[in-house]
């Protein structure tokens, strides 16, 4: 998947599709296979717009919802403490995230480093459009992840935004992974956006479907899941001249939605403050996030973004798309402005309305 260090692949992956764009020009590609070549490829900066704006939008339905619109790391949270008066153990604490997946922090191990990737056209059109990896391992399709390798430009191993969006199988002892191939080009293409030598605006720098140069031929594969180690800790001003100590203690989650949980402990009878580590959003269902979440949040996006990026400007369904989202309401008795009056603002307050998480009839 073409990178941005402003948005996680899956958010970019999901404007694409909403907007209708064809996955080979969205990552920069061109020749046979890819529809309506008449339209521009896109290039860096231009994803790059959109990224920042699928973040804020992401940020923004998070703070409205009260929790992620897909399972998401919260790191060191100051868990808010309802009183004083009693130990930390004989009180029911919420995270200020809802749906609560489990405690801990984002963790990796590699399950294999450098696997080679096989190229089919599974659709018939004499294209390759399909990659596929194995890995042998008994690891829940839920934790495995593909990820570009520092060779081919990740700055870390497993990084985050450099995940290229994949559908992960298992028989119990192996995992077949398959991802899109168009999601798979080789990034010192889209890190240039224009043709040498002259790197001209109108000559846009593409990668090649016929071209086998021009896309990654091994991946790494990952485990990725939550560290449970230190991930719920109780500080406490009692070391040496009122320095903090930290005391682990166990959380149990008693509602998943609401964020509630139980400590027990030995930290846990005292009167303290409560650093958490954890995972929350709205859970995934067979490897994809809530669909309306997730649409919500690309119109949400478009609102945001300050202009039709140039590749959109000349393709009809992707200018359209955000042109109407960007439509301002003129209904002056609609009250569900909480993010502004454009049609995509709205759109998402409503969803908000219905979905928010609530805790005894109030957001907390």
């Amino acid at each position: 998947m073409a990178q941005s260090n402003y948005a996680t692949p899956d958010l970019l992956q999901a404007w694409q599709l909403y907007t209708s764009q064809n996955a080979w020009r969205w990552n920069q590609v061109a020749g046979a296979g890819v529809t309506h070549d008449r339209f521009e490829p896109w290039v860096q900066s231009e994803r790059d717009m959109v990224a920042r704006s699928l973040t804020s939008a992401y940020d923004l339905m998070r703070e409205a919802l009260y929790y992620p619109v897909r399972p998401d790391f919260i790191a060191s949270e100051f868990v808010h403490i309802p009183s004083n008066k009693y130990t930390l153990r004989d009180q029911r604490l919420y995270t200020k995230y809802g749906y609560l997946q489990g405690f801990g922090t984002r963790a990796t191990t590699a399950l294999v480093s450098g696997a080679s990737i096989t190229y089919s056209d599974v659709d018939g059109d004499t294209v390759n459009d399909t990659g596929t990896v194995t890995v042998a391992t008994t690891v829940d399709v839920s934790e495995i992840q593909i990820f570009f390798q520092v060779a081919d430009g990740a700055p870390t191993v497993a990084n985050k935004f450099w995940q290229i969006p994949a559908y992960v199988t298992s028989d119990g002892a192996t995992a077949t992974i398959t991802f899109n191939r168009a999601d798979a080009v080789l990034p010192l293409i889209w890190s240039q956006p224009y043709a040498a030598p002259n790197y001209l605006p109108d000559d846009k720098n593409v990668a090649s479907t016929a071209n086998t140069a021009d896309f990654i031929t091994a991946v790494d594969i990952y485990r990725v899941y939550r560290d449970t180690t230190d991930a719920v800790q109780v500080m406490t001003f009692t070391g040496t001249n009122g320095a903090p100590v930290y005391t682990s203690v166990t959380a149990t989650v008693t509602d998943s939605k609401t964020g509630e949980f139980i400590i027990t402990g030995s930290g846990s009878a005292v009167c303290g403050s409560l650093i958490a580590s954890y995972e929350a959003g709205y859970p995934r269902s067979e490897q994809r996030a809530d669909t309306e979440l997730m649409t919500t949040t690309m119109r949400l996006a478009n609102c945001i973004m300050p202009l039709a990026a140039q590749s959109a400007s000349n393709e009809p369904l992707v200018s359209q798309a955000w042109s109407f989202d960007r439509t301002v309401y003129e209904d002056t008795f609609n009250d569900n402005t909480r993010f502004g009056q454009m049609v995509g603002q709205i759109a998402a307050a409503e969803v908000v309305t219905r979905r928010a998480r609530y805790i005894g009839g109030y957001a907390p």
